[in-house]
């Protein structure tokens, strides 16, 4: 699922709060019945197309993120989720989907708040429009559109099982459960098999019971289009089932079904010949099989997605040039090679959406190629492509008339003259150029004015944008609609009031971390009048004037607060104007009282992600009135408030399941009945739970009791009350378990190692910091849990060389290893994780005395993807190794080489090479090192945001050299 974001907590203690439970419940049953009939009719608007997924990078978090409470690397951190559009560098296509409510000859008003159910005499068969579906970056929207000749039943959540049999007939066309409904339940199911004549049926984020809907959909041979994205539980017999009974099937989505096999997805294929778009996102377990039936089998495809999918080579997708009216194509983060893609664009010439952001082995010949043979090329995703140069880009700009979004972010080689080459994209609409640290602020000057037809434009990360490239925007773009220059430090009051006076459209403004005032704020309020979306986060500048300006338009969706200025209680209070919130983060606001809290959950009963993260006066006593009251919430944040106990929760009925996906209350005292109550009526998929003292495991015992587990993400790190004896039970009944963070856990042994890898084989991330597991438990590991990318066994003294060569030999996945403090290791197994794991980016070997010289060398000859390398404190680390880090790895952004014998040579070599993307360097007490490195270091890294210079004599010269060179240096130690 992937919700990470931003911690928040922050609350009052209880003058303020002197409304009971019982209260806030009264109060949410009559607001029930007022709303109701504005509730219906908000929701016919609102079901329109298919909301994007959330999708997690997953192996890195993009811009700024807070932590969610892991503070150091010897407790890692599962990355919490992202916001949407928050700090998650991606455009989001402009032009959506076709609304699902149309205007309809008549409308039968549903008794029940959550339904919108649209008949028509009319029955007769409708074509799928359009058959190629409006992307996003990572893959196919659903396309099938209601219309005035369509009977439909769209739910935004799951009505009075009497009322099925009403609507549910033969006459019926398209079904639609929005993601808001995380459970379908039986009866629902059941009566689906009375809808003989049903087309289209989209399920997507619901869990289900497998027996029931392999029943159901034995019935449905009418059926053309099925969305079952992020559905986990299905099986291969449940898509065999499918493909047997609907033989018509045309449109099949299965993004994150990660379950699925190679036997699965060519039965499917061979039953269903007619498939035109077909989605398999992060199906990791399909290989090359499954495409070779898919260009067996089928005869048209048009669309196709496979992010994520690793194990596909050139022996299968070069087949996929079969498919000559291939309109889009997906392959994001895959080993697709230049020879494969340049095959496909010459064959593809009406490909329209082309996805190849993040595939390392794409470089300038094969996107030239694309730039001579694709025309009609209106959307082209390069993100993270950094063997990309201006070379293709030029050529792009100069053969594709008709482009309309491109991504070109953290493409680290595009200069200057690749910026300036794309004032041939006349039609551009979207434009992402963030994280370019070689271009200049005068190239965008000059591009900006002539792309009139610019709608969103992303350019945070970027320390050379100024109040001269915003004031550009601001006379040239009156259209705009979205804007981020988040993080990039220099944009100021004056632009910002110059944009919301002249780009009134904007929806969406990032502005976090400038230095803005009041001033602004109160020209974004008074002038842009449409903002849906606004992210404040540490701007340290506004004050209480500034929110209550804000607080004045009721169209704002999304708000972050969160890392700036400590807004008064009073305040806080304003946000309740706010009607239509969806996302709200008011992380570290330490005023912030419960009655505020109540009052936001009654009067904002969209909410959908609310954070309060170490909202320290926040108690239990918000918590009925939020959950009550917010009943869409999918995420809550209650990390670090020690007044959290969960008690009030620990006998509250709720009138039916809650949304509530995302639930943190780490570093709190939560314990028993609250927190497993709360479980067992919520759609729990990511639990964090981390430095909980009074959880046992008798509480474990209790969740493991729980039927349908859909838990995929639990940290259960530092809770010092459980054993392997709480464990076990639990992570049995976890078998889609993806993330697990078990770290200093004093009694938790090999034996649970041990039962997550007989019980868990599809975990991807393992943290199990400070473990007393060995070699027997770790090789179990090992050969078991073959799609493990991220392993911490740092500081297990019970591992040595035998445990990382299994790891070498069976995790060939692997992207990041932690092995710090471990004498046990040596340069033998580094050399064979070196060879077994090229795809090694994040290495920590921090104080491993005997790994040296010649296992970092290693890593550089085999690892060319490395971007964090740690070895402080590894004596036997010479300049050789640190220099031939730097030749071969040119993607290096962090170097934590203290208490090593590395001189200048090393440093010098490391920012020649490295300069603009190097971001952190750590030095202390690295004694051969002189103030000749450090000058060199600060005349070329200008990117550095972290330095530590400590024990090494640097001089007040070059100290003031890095301020003066170095602007985003915000943590410099000396």
């Amino acid at each position: 699922m992937g919700l990470i974001e931003d911690d928040i907590d922050e609350s009052t203690l209880g003058e303020e709060f002197s409304k009971p439970i019982p209260n806030a419940q009264l109060i949410y049953r009559n607001q029930q019945t007022l709303s109701q009939q504005q509730r219906i009719s908000q929701i016919g608007e609102n079901s329109g197309g298919d909301e994007v997924p959330f999708v997690s990078n997953g192996d890195e978090n993009n811009g700024n993120n807070n932590s969610g409470g892991v503070v150091s690397d010897m407790y890692p951190i599962i990355p919490p989720p992202q916001l949407p559009n928050m700090y998650y560098p991606q455009p989001v296509d402009s032009i959506q989907s076709s609304p699902l409510t149309p205007n309809v000859s008549y409308q039968l008003v549903s008794p029940y708040q959550n339904v919108n159910i649209v008949f028509n005499n009319t029955s007769q068969k409708q074509p799928l429009v359009p058959l190629v579906p409006p992307e996003v970056e990572f893959y196919p929207l659903w396309t099938p559109v209601l219309n005035n000749n369509m009977n439909s039943y769209c739910i935004d959540q799951i009505p009075n099982p009497q009322e099925y049999s009403q609507y549910f007939n033969s006459q019926l066309v398209y079904i639609y459960v929005k993601p808001t409904v995380m459970h379908v339940d039986d009866i629902f199911l059941l009566q689906i098999q009375q809808c003989k004549g049903l087309q289209y049926l989209n399920l997507s984020n619901c869990q289900f019971k497998l027996d029931l809907f392999n029943k159901t959909i034995q019935g449905l041979k009418t059926l053309r289009a099925i969305n079952l994205s992020n559905c986990t539980q299905i099986t291969d017999d449940s898509i065999k089932i499918l493909a047997k009974s609907c033989p018509l099937l045309e449109e099949v989505h299965l993004n994150g079904c990660r379950q699925l096999s190679d036997d699965s997805i060519c039965f499917l294929v061979e039953k269903c010949q007619k498939i035109r778009i077909l989605a398999l996102s992060n199906c990791i377990k399909l290989t090359d099989r499954s495409i070779l039936q898919i260009c067996k089998s089928l005869k048209d495809v048009q669309s196709l997605c496979i992010n994520k999918i690793k194990s596909l080579t050139e022996k299968s997708l070069g087949e996929l040039k079969k498919f000559t009216g291939m309109k889009s194509f997906f392959a994001f983060n895959t080993l697709l090679t230049d020879t494969v893609m340049s095959e496909l664009s010459i064959k593809w010439r009406s490909i329209e959406v082309l996805n190849i952001g993040k595939c390392i082995n794409i470089t300038d010949i094969s996107l030239s190629t694309v730039a001579f043979h694709s025309f009609a090329l209106q959307k082209l995703f390069l993100q993270r492509n950094r063997n990309i140069t201006k070379l293709s880009i030029i050529l792009v700009s100069q053969n594709c008339p008709s482009l309309r979004v491109l991504r070109v972010d953290d493409c680290y080689n595009l200069t200057d003259e690749a910026i300036l080459t794309l004032k041939s994209c006349t039609k551009l609409e979207i434009l992402n150029i963030s994280g370019l640290w070689k271009i200049s602020e005068l190239s965008v000057l000059t591009l900006i004015p002539l792309l009139t037809e610019l709608r969103e434009i992303y350019m945070y990360r970027s320390p050379r944008i100024t109040n001269a490239t915003v004031d550009a925007i601001s006379n040239s773009l009156p259209n705009l609609k979205v804007l981020r220059v988040d993080q990039s430090y220099f944009p100021g009051d004056q632009s910002i009031i110059s944009l919301s006076k002249s780009c009134l459209q904007l929806h969406t403004l990032n502005v976090a971390s400038l230095n803005i005032t009041d001033q602004a704020l109160i020209s974004i309020s008074t002038h842009l009048t449409a903002l849906k979306k606004l992210y404040l986060n540490s701007c340290k500048s506004i004050t209480d004037q500034g929110l209550t300006a804000i607080c004045n338009l009721p169209t704002i969706e999304c708000l972050r607060l969160d890392g700036g200025f400590q807004f008064s209680d009073q305040a806080l209070k304003g946000l309740s104007r706010l009607p239509n919130l969806d996302t709200l983060n008011l992380s570290g606001l330490y005023n912030l009282t419960d009655s505020t809290v109540e009052l936001i959950a009654l009067q904002c009963r969209h909410i959908k992600n609310l954070y309060l993260s170490n909202c320290v006066q926040v108690t239990d006593g918000a918590l009925p009135s939020v959950l009550l009251n917010l009943y869409k919430l999918r995420l809550l944040r209650l990390d670090g408030i020690l007044s959290i106990t969960l008690e009030p929760l620990s006998k509250m009925q709720f009138p039916q399941v809650l949304c509530l996906e995302v639930f943190n209350c780490s570093d709190t005292n939560s314990g028993y009945m609250g927190l497993t109550n709360l479980i067992a009526q919520s759609s729990i998929k990511e639990l964090y739970c981390w430095s909980c003292p009074k959880i046992t495991d008798s509480d474990l015992k209790v969740i493991s009791e729980i039927p349908n587990l859909q838990i995929r993400v639990l940290r259960l790190d530092r809770c010092k009350g459980i054993t392997d004896k709480g464990l076990k039970p639990l992570l049995q009944k976890l078998p889609n378990l993806h993330t697990l963070n078990i770290s200093a856990i004093p009694k938790c042994s090999g034996d649970t190692i041990n039962v997550i890898a007989n019980s868990c084989k599809s975990i991807e991330k393992l943290y199990c910091h400070q473990n007393t597991a060995g070699d027997r438990a770790f090789t179990n590991l090992a050969e078991e849990c073959r799609l493990l990318k991220i392993v911490d066994i740092g500081k297990c003294h019970n591992a040595t060389d035998s445990t990382v060569i299994e790891f070498s030999i069976n995790l060939h996945r692997l992207k990041r290893v932690v092995l710090s403090n471990n004498e046990n290791i040596t340069n033998a197994s580094i050399i064979k994780m070196s060879v077994g794991c090229p795809l090694l980016k994040f290495v920590v070997m921090e104080n491993c005395k005997n790994v040296g010289e010649i296992g970092v060398l290693a890593l550089s000859t085999y690892c060319k993807q490395i971007q964090v390398l740690k070895v402080t404190n590894c004596p036997l680390v010479t300049d050789l190794s640190i220099v031939g880090i730097g030749r071969e790895c040119l993607n290096l952004k962090t170097l934590y080489a203290g208490g090593t014998q590395i001189s200048n040579s090393a440093i010098i070599e490391i920012s020649v090479r490295e300069n603009i993307n190097f971001e952190e360097l750590d030095l202390h007490n690295a004694k051969k090192i002189s103030n000749e490195s450090f000058t060199v270091l600060a005349n070329n890294c200008i990117s550095l945001k972290y330095l530590n210079l400590t024990g090494t004599g640097v001089s007040q010269e070059n100290i003031q050299l890095f301020t003066d060179n170095c602007r985003l240096l915000n943590d410099f130690k000396k």
